[in-house]
């Protein structure tokens, strides 16, 4: 029987990691986030339930994002993620052992303000069968300092577990960006997320070097929920 994975589609999907260069108000000049980190994931196979493998997944991501003074962004991202089978309830388990991998590159164009802002653009979303095109973006609303919510579609680090849009909430100031966001349940027997974490340095126009850390976890209805704490670690 063959398993079906998120990473086999038109798409891949997406664990979001909104530290410098993610949904939200962008400051004036340059941004630049790197990023890595992993996590384990549950894939069901065809409509039994009880019959799974177990995943572990490492995966890097690379984004770049600059606002002109007038308000006008350009950002540019791409991110590669493998995983690899590592247990399963059943025998004979064909894909056992087996290591896959996803990625994705994407361009968008915007426009960002005091109190509203979007980004939208074209991706490439590939795995071991190919690539497709797809879309990438974000809009947010409210004030940065205060809070602010937002919406992304397949932006930032690809993931085998999560789907690609994240709601939330975010603070952004000059030394501390928050931000809470949830994912909708993937497609059935797809995948479920098991605890993750994933680490980024980036850098700001006022040459401030950042340090984020994002954990996500998985509840029993399958909702993906990301928190992400970014601080200034040297001036």
């Amino acid at each position: 029987m063959r398993i079906t994975t998120v990473a086999r589609g038109a798409i891949g999907t997406l664990c979001f990691l909104p530290l410098v260069c993610g949904a939200g108000p962008a400051a004036i000049g340059t941004e630049v986030t790197g990023g890595f980190g992993g996590g384990q994931h549950r894939q069901t196979i065809g409509c039994a339930t009880t019959s799974y493998y177990d995943s572990a997944e490492v995966g890097a991501h690379l984004g770049v994002r600059h606002r002109l003074e007038g308000g006008l962004v350009a950002a540019a991202e791409a991110s590669a993620t493998a995983s690899r089978t590592r247990s399963a309830n059943f025998s004979p388990a064909p894909e056992l052992g087996r290591t896959s991998w996803i990625g994705d590159v994407a361009a968008r164009a915007g426009y960002h303000s005091q109190y509203v802002g979007f980004e939208l653009g074209p991706a490439l979303a590939f795995d071991e069968s190919g690539a497709s095109p797809f879309a990438s973006g974000q809009v947010y609303l409210g004030k940065a300092e205060v809070l602010f919510g937002y919406a992304s579609l397949l932006e930032g680090p690809l993931s085998h577990a999560v789907t690609p849009l994240e709601l939330g909430l975010g603070h952004s100031s000059e030394r501390l960006r928050v931000t809470l966001g949830v994912s909708p349940p993937a497609p059935q027997n797809e995948a479920a997320s098991n605890p993750g974490v994933r680490l980024a340095l980036g850098t700001t126009p006022t040459e401030n070097l950042w340090l984020g850390v994002n954990v996500s976890a998985t509840d029993e209805h399958d909702w993906n929920a990301m928190g992400t704490v970014a601080f200034v670690i040297a001036p």
